[in-house]
């Protein structure tokens, strides 16, 4: 099996011996399949310390779009706003745990969301699009990830995670 490095976008990728680790062949990176972290208590799985996603994307003609998902005591609540062009537009409402578990296994053991680079920029475009995924951990662990006018190698299935949210809302852009 060969996946697309989440830091250059190849897929010149070879599995390490035992299959939980491969390697990129062009930049040379070490990719884990798996999504663990370690931790003062030992090793985490990122799927299972996620609280809440925040996911944003737009510019200075749209406004930033944004999706929110929180895990609560009561459930899981899923808010999606518009940015400034559509004020109308509005979406709250309770998440399936099977949505939230989509969503997060998606992140993670697809488009290997733990194994990426915190910032893509293009300095060389002064206006544009700019995106925020921010994800709130257990412990007060927050991992950050953001570009302006430049996107990550998985950056297509990322936007294709939270687009349906934006269109139960009735959300363009």
């Amino acid at each position: 099996m060969r996946i697309k490095c989440p830091r250059c976008g190849s897929t010149n990728t070879s599995p390490l011996r035992g299959g939980e680790r491969f390697r990129c062949n062009d930049c040379g990176r070490s990719i884990a399949s798996l999504p663990r972290f370690n931790t003062k208590s030992g090793v985490a799985d990122y799927r299972e310390a996620v609280n809440e996603v925040h996911f944003t994307v737009g510019g200075y003609d749209t406004g930033y779009p944004e999706v929110w998902m929180r895990k609560t005591a009561q459930g899981i609540e899923l808010s999606v706003r518009p940015g400034h062009a559509q004020a109308d537009c509005f979406l709250q409402r309770e998440m399936s745990a099977d949505e939230w578990v989509a969503v997060v296994d998606t992140l993670f053991c697809k488009l290997y969301l733990h194994e990426w680079k915190k910032r893509f920029i293009d300095p060389d475009i002064m206006d544009g699009e700019q995106w925020d995924l921010v994800l709130e951990l257990e412990g007060g662990r927050r991992r950050t990830y953001s570009g302006s006018n430049a996107y990550p190698p998985y950056w297509e299935q990322l936007r294709a995670v939270f687009q349906p949210f934006f269109d139960e809302a009735g959300i363009t852009f």
